[in-house]
């Protein structure tokens, strides 16, 4: 660790907090943040919420005023483009030293809560444009560097319900399905159980993190 800079001198960490609504996700990386903040340079990056380009905000608009599919599928392309900014901004916070924290940070395990979108909504006779299209996405999503870390935050679909109060129970429910019936594998793979108090979920978290720095 460097005194002056707080950057780990063998590079830093990019970690990916996994998780459906209803898992913490966002509750335990603030605590975690403010936890490592006082040792470590850190940031946090929301890719399910990416900062949105000028590009985006004029899809967007279009969108509103001409409800076309192909608006529909030039907005999926727009936010994997923006995912992809802020994913490489993570990395490259992370390889100069610091610890990026990443909520909905893309992966093929669990694309149905961030990943391509447009050949699925194109429907099974697509037409040109959307096939170029969904290419364009699927490649963003392609080159976005894999974390460091992937830390899982699995809940019981029926917790997550429970929880997650200010979305419709089906749809709560069905984004956890995806979290809770996937094998997660991989040696930088880490699986929490969510459905415990915060206090030793965070707790858990900081121990798989601690021996990794």
């Amino acid at each position: 660790l460097s005194a002056a800079s707080r950057q780990l001198w063998s590079g830093g960490l990019l970690v990916a907090i996994v998780g459906a609504d209803g898992a913490g996700k966002s509750t335990c990386t603030l605590a975690l943040r403010k936890w490592l903040g006082a040792h470590f340079e850190t940031m946090h990056a929301h890719l399910g919420r990416p900062p949105r380009s000028v590009l985006t905000l004029l899809v967007g608009a279009l969108r509103r005023i001409l409800p076309l599919a192909a608006l529909n599928h030039l907005r999926h392309v727009c936010t994997a483009r923006d995912r992809y900014r802020i994913a490489t901004k993570t990395a490259r916070f992370a390889l100069n030293g610091g610890i990026a924290l990443c909520e909905r940070y893309p992966g093929a395990e669990h694309d149905q809560l961030v990943g391509p979108r447009i050949r699925e909504s194109a429907g099974p006779n697509p037409g040109t444009l959307a096939l170029r299209l969904a290419t364009l996405e699927e490649d963003y999503y392609r080159r976005i560097q894999p974390p460091d870390l992937r830390l899982i935050l699995r809940v019981p679909p029926d917790v997550a319900v429970r929880r997650k109060t200010t979305e419709p129970p089906e749809y709560v429910r069905r984004r956890a399905m995806v979290v809770w019936d996937t094998q997660w594998t991989g040696a930088n793979t880490r699986v929490i159980d969510a459905s415990q108090p915060l206090v030793d979920v965070v707790a858990d978290l900081k121990g798989v993190l601690w021996l990794e720095l």
